[in-house]
């Protein structure tokens, strides 16, 4: 049998239901705590959270998954006898957030490229553009270097500037690091 309140209700104490609740006003909190786990916010899901319009957020996203080292898996070229070798990721959503670190020897001529877990989404002439610092036969390039992964491509490419120029013919030392961000497909 269903419960009928016309007018104001107060409950003092806590309210289970265990059926859907439907409100047709603003449902609101007064609790002012900042959430610090899933769990300890003034509104909590076990489940997900579906909502059909706009969404406005007055603090920081948290997403719940860290950051994590893809470097022992990323396939590296253009640079060799790595010294250092580090790709972390970040994945919000289809959003990725790719941080690169590699230091090593430069392979004649090669281009430096990198593999990332998850192709770009496909969208016709899209190129993901980033940039990095690198150095190429010991010495520091000026301009920024440029990154980019092309559409529905797990590769990422490490150019020297911005217009794309190729790497030395030099077997010296050789560094690249930088950021680049995607949508995944």
């Amino acid at each position: 049998m269903p419960l009928d309140v016309v007018g104001a209700a107060n409950i003092s104490g806590d309210l289970a239901v265990t059926g859907n609740a439907a409100v047709t006003g603003v449902l609101s909190t007064s609790n002012t705590a900042n959430a610090t786990t899933t769990t300890d916010g003034p509104l909590c899901s076990a489940g997900g959270l579906s909502v059909a319009k706009n969404a406005v957020i007055g603090g920081d996203i948290y997403t719940g998954q860290a950051e994590y080292e893809y470097g022992a898996s990323s396939t590296v070229v253009g640079i060799t006898n790595l010294s250092k070798k580090i790709v972390r990721i970040k994945a919000v959503g289809k959003r990725r957030f790719v941080d690169f670190y590699f230091v090593g020897v430069g392979n004649t001529g090669t281009a430096v490229t990198f593999t990332v877990p998850d192709a770009a989404k496909t969208i016709t002439n899209m190129v993901w553009i980033g940039f990095s610092s690198n150095t190429d036969a010991s010495a520091d390039l000026t301009p920024a270097g440029m990154v980019l992964i092309s559409s529905a491509s797990s590769t990422v490419h490490v150019y020297t500037n911005f217009a794309a120029a190729a790497w030395s013919n030099s077997t010296g030392s050789r560094s690249a690091s930088g950021h680049v961000e995607y949508e995944a497909a």
